[in-house]
């Protein structure tokens, strides 16, 4: 996530940087003077006030038919306050880059030493995801992951990987201990257990545009629940956006705040 957030820093740094551009030449076109509006009984007036050099003396013009002007003076006043805040805001974007330090696991293992870099390329070498042979077809689970897990879909992918670059060792599709109301054995996509024995599941949802496909999440879900797996708790559930896509990002955000502390990390 470190090196995530630092991207998009990056990226805010730019578009500050094109606010200033932009509303400098906004600015360097616009009129002199500023608008002010006067309520009237039954319609409203709008006035284009000038002030002298000394900013002593204003001259008022009615410009309530001018739309144009009245445009223009609006969008000066934008720019300036773009200008501004602008300004501020590439300020201290520009200190927090200077001053963030990535700690994502990932980031902080490539600063150690030697020894802890080797501990770490030897678990993930070692299999640090767990695969059940079981269900395992060539034809299916098409996308290797770097812990050498083969799972069904990229979405999949995403999340074991983040799971192995946090050092968070992982079952895929192990058999649940409980069978659905209907006998059905399921097969959780992802099981964490953590240092205390206890599990959580984690269901990545990938097909929810089937009525089948969710009742037979549905179905799961209540195995779950009756056997302890609650959401919030123990049970997480993510899924792809309507155009099939996954967030890399959120699933990072779910292992930061769900798994890691409580893996002690």
């Amino acid at each position: 996530m470190g090196r995530e957030f630092m991207r998009i820093l990056e990226e805010e740094i730019r578009e500050q940087e094109n606010n200033i551009i932009m509303a400098t030449r906004r600015l360097e076109r616009a009129p002199e003077g500023s608008l002010r509006m006067r309520h009237r009984c039954k319609k409203d007036s709008y006035y284009w006030v000038l002030y002298s050099r000394d900013n002593q003396m204003r001259k008022e013009n009615n410009i309530t038919s001018d739309k144009d002007m009245i445009g223009s003076l609006l969008r000066k006043k934008a720019g300036e306050i773009l200008l501004e805040t602008s300004e501020n805001n590439l300020k201290a974007l520009k200190l927090l880059a200077e001053r963030y330090v990535a700690n994502d696991y990932s980031t902080i293992v490539q600063s150690l030493s030697e020894s802890y870099g080797e501990a770490n390329d030897m678990l993930h070498r070692n299999g640090i995801g767990y695969q059940n042979q079981y269900l395992y077809r060539p034809s299916t689970h098409v996308h290797e992951t770097k812990s050498g897990v083969f799972v069904r879909s990229k979405s999949e992918v995403i999340i074991a990987n983040t799971l192995t670059a946090y050092g968070i060792p992982f079952y895929y599709e192990e058999r649940f201990g409980a069978t659905t109301a209907g006998g059905k054995t399921i097969f959780p996509d992802f099981v964490i257990v953590l240092p205390d024995g206890s599990k959580i599941i984690w269901e990545h949802l990938g097909l929810l545009g089937k009525m089948s496909y969710c009742n037979s999440v549905a179905e799961k879900l209540n195995t779950y629940y009756e056997n302890g797996y609650i959401l919030g708790k123990n049970l997480i559930l993510t899924s792809d956006d309507n155009y099939g896509n996954c967030s890399s990002r959120q699933i990072d955000e779910i292992i930061r705040t769900h798994i890691l502390p409580l893996m002690g990390y």
